[in-house]
């Protein structure tokens, strides 16, 4: 039986920071939304060599 282990776990029982959110990029809230909604969506657009 294979035993999986994440590497995003730290000595200390705290966990690794996974992705970093650039000070310009908002987060969004259902606050921000014009309409009703009890959940948003924050998504994210990666580029890898030079394609989105």
């Amino acid at each position: 039986m294979y035993h999986f282990e994440t590497g995003l776990k730290s000595n200390d029982n705290t966990y690794k920071e996974l992705f970093r959110r650039h000070v310009n990029d908002p987060i969004l809230t259902v606050k921000d939304r014009p309409y009703l909604a009890n959940s948003v969506f924050n998504s994210v657009v990666r580029s890898f060599d030079n394609k989105v």
